[in-house]
This record gives C-alpha cells, structure tokens and sequence, in this order.
C-alpha cells in the first residue's frame, strides 16, 4: 500500500524540502502554533490509526476499530485546532489521509449494511417462529 508518510522512516513521498520553508517559532502566532516535528507526528499518527482500522475492518474486528476511533477522534481534534492542513505542505497529506478515511467509512458502511440484513432475516425468522407457535 502507498504511504504519503511525512517521515523518513516510512517509503513514499516525504517533506524534507518543504520543512526548510517552515517559518521558526513566532511568539505572535499564539497558542496553537506547533513546531513541525509535532505537526508530522500528528499526520503520521492519524495515517497509522486508520491504516490499522482499515485493516482491523478487513478482518472483522470491529471492536477494536471502535476503540482506535477514539484515538484518532483526538488526532483529529488536535489536527483541526492548530490547523496544520491548512498550511500547504502539508495539503498532500491531507488529500492522502481523507482517501484513507473513505476508504474506512466504506468498509464501515458495508458492514453496517451486511448487518442489517442480517437483523432483518433473524427479525423474520422470529416472527415465524413466533407464528407458528401461536398455531401449534
């Protein structure tokens, strides 16, 4: 699977370039400034979590790819906060994690999908269970 990683450890594109054009530190940018180390590691977290509920959905585990909901729920938050995609070197990750968010929300929808028809056969089966031992 391709990677839009931004760190050097994983293959595929990476911001090297780009982060000599990172402006340093300014006091004047508040609170929700971080440093670039920081805002990677937001990105590559989010990217990591929803690589593995994608493939914790291939499997059929649902349950834990709740629980990493939560987790990356607080990427997310943190992410929108400091508005670190709204800086253009980082639009390509981005672009990379919002297809990887797809992706997932398929899956998740499909499964939602498969289960309700499920309910609904167990649901009919009952009601003739039920009808047949009302006429018993």
């Amino acid at each position: 699977m391709h990677r839009g990683s931004l760190s050097n450890k994983t293959k595929g594109p990476t911001l090297q370039a780009g982060l000599q054009q990172v402006p340093k530190w300014d006091p004047g940018r508040g609170s929700d400034w971080m440093s670039t180390d920081k805002q990677i590691h937001l990105l590559d977290g989010l990217q990591s979590l929803l690589e593995k509920q994608i493939e914790l959905a291939r499997r059929s585990n649902f349950r834990k790819v709740e629980a990493l909901a939560e987790q990356a729920g607080s990427i997310i938050g943190e992410i929108v906060r400091t508005k670190v995609l709204e800086q253009a070197e980082f639009r390509q990750q981005g672009k990379h994690l919002a297809k990887l968010y797809r992706q997932l929300t398929l899956m998740l929808a499909a499964e939602k999908e498969h289960l309700s028809g499920q309910l609904q056969r167990v649901s009919k089966g009952k009601k003739i269970l039920e009808a047949y031992r009302n006429n018993v």
